[in-house]
């Protein structure tokens, strides 16, 4: 049997809420993407719940990346970062060792919608392939129903 996978790109803000609760069953089937925002900074409320993820999550990063947020995201202990512009050699990536697990450069074409699920979210890519889930406002039912649909109810707990 080949499994599904599929990476799930969240706004920090979402985290915050404690979405990633929700999505526990999940969490050996999709890579997490964390977005942050105009800088490299994780809430408080983010980072916490974060470093419960069973998963070393991704965190997309815009170099360069300051002494200041370094000593922040080193608090994850271990992550990997996709680079929303930039090259995977910047020097000031080096700040973020022993905890950046990673370091890959995101496409530069943006990939194609082929869905929306549910309200305010969108499945880019190829089936199989690079399939993301863009959920920027966070875990709602209509989500979780599709992942389960997705992933088979049968292997996760219904409430």
């Amino acid at each position: 049997m080949i499994a599904a996978y599929l990476v799930l790109l969240l706004g920090q803000e979402a985290l915050a809420r404690g979405d990633l609760k929700q999505l526990a069953p999940y969490s050996h089937r999709m890579e997490l993407v964390v977005r942050l925002g105009a800088e490299n900074w994780l809430t408080e409320p983010a980072l916490r719940e974060l470093r419960r993820w069973p998963v070393p999550p991704t965190v997309e990063l815009r170099p360069p990346v300051s002494a200041r947020e370094a000593k922040q995201l080193r608090k994850l202990k271990r992550f990997r970062a996709r680079l929303a512009y930039g090259s995977p050699r910047d020097r000031t990536l080096r700040r973020l060792s022993p905890a950046l697990a990673s370091v890959k450069a995101e496409p530069r074409t943006p990939l194609p919608i082929k869905d929306r699920p549910c309200p305010g979210t969108a499945l880019m890519g190829r089936t199989g392939a690079d399939e993301v889930l863009s959920a920027p406002e966070g875990i709602d039912r209509c989500v979780l129903g599709w992942l389960a649909d997705r992933f088979g109810r049968h292997e996760v707990d219904q409430p």
